[in-house]
């Protein structure tokens, strides 16, 4: 379950150069921005707010700044220029909080992110246009699934797990639902994982995969 961050100040980052990229450059070739559900960005600000996401406008006008989300997109509203952004938007902003809630640096932060819409290009544009439906598709064990790193290594810590699992099963004779994983932060946060016991897996350790 993905806990949000209550509003409270960026997390301190390395200088880094103002991005110019915009939300058109991060996820227009992935799903359609259309013009007319576009939010300016008090707009924007207002939804995360309602959301309970908890940002304020000076906080991302910070990660915009430091290249840690792009710009809105240039349009107009009436006859002033505005900064525009669509509803995807919303679900980055929740994964930039829930990341920042278990303690992962902005730096890395910056590198999930732009993971993310390659990550989710096969979604429908319903899909994209859903805060719920991305919140499902971007996490997993309170983690966004966008950091494919991460992932990675979990599958390799699951495999190692097995081992391990079956044999207290045999000493103890008592079977195993889950074995769970607790990682120590640098900061003092803690962030847990369970690590499930494959159910196709026999008492003897061997792969019981039949068709």
């Amino acid at each position: 379950m993905f806990i949000v961050a209550s509003p409270e100040a960026p997390m301190a980052t390395p200088a880094k150069a103002p991005s110019k990229e915009t939300w058109a450059d991060w996820i227009g070739a992935f799903v359609p921005l259309d013009p007319d559900n576009l939010m300016t960005r008090a707009e924007f600000v207002e939804a995360l707010n309602r959301e309970g996401i908890g940002v304020s406008a000076s906080a991302l006008a910070y990660w915009e700044n430091a290249g840690i989300l792009p710009k809105g997109i240039r349009g107009r509203r009436g006859s002033a220029p505005q900064s525009l952004y669509p509803p995807a938007a919303l679900a980055f902003v929740y994964a930039l909080r829930s990341m920042q809630r278990s303690g992962i640096p902005l730096d890395r932060i910056r590198v999930a992110l732009r993971e993310i819409p390659e990550q989710m290009a096969d979604l429908s544009p319903e899909t994209w246009e859903s805060l719920e439906a991305l919140k499902k598709v971007m996490t997993v064990s309170g983690v966004p699934e966008a950091i494919p790193a991460f992932n990675r290594h979990l599958d390799t810590l699951i495999a190692d797990a097995v081992p391990l699992m079956l044999a207290y099963e045999r000493v103890t004779g008592l079977p195993i639902a889950y074995a769970e994983v607790t990682l120590v932060l640098a900061t003092g946060k803690a962030a847990s994982f369970r690590l499930r016991r494959p159910e196709r897996i026999a008492s003897n350790g061997d792969d019981t995969d039949a068709a």
